[in-house]
């Protein structure tokens, strides 16, 4: 098995004495032009209002209205007398000790 020595790739450390002066760069020729943000703009409300203007005639329903009524005559059910209420008779608890105690002295 053979072993391969590992190669240093770090850079030399700079000598003290000469101040580090780094490579410039070429510059690059960029091309400008106007811009605006005012056709974009313009363009995206043009696309919200038809997307709007879409939802709202999708939102609205068909109006169906009921027919008007034959006015000529008019059927009302037939009113419904009720009798009124008759009370049956009752017995209270209370009347029927009263009883069984008056009962009870009398015996005595």
């Amino acid at each position: 098995v053979e072993e391969v020595a590992h190669v240093i790739k770090a850079k030399p450390m700079p000598h003290p004495g000469v101040p580090f002066k780094p490579k410039a760069t070429e510059p690059r020729l960029v091309e400008t032009c106007p811009f605006s943000f005012d056709a974009r703009d313009k363009e995206r409300l043009l696309q919200k209002e038809k997307k709007i203007e879409e939802l709202q005639k999708e939102e609205v329903p068909k109006f169906k209205a009921h027919p008007l009524p034959q006015f000529d005559h008019i059927n009302l059910p037939e009113k419904k007398v009720k009798s009124p209420t008759k009370p049956e008779p009752f017995q209270l608890a209370i009347d029927a000790r009263g009883a069984v105690r008056q009962e009870m002295w009398q015996q005595q």
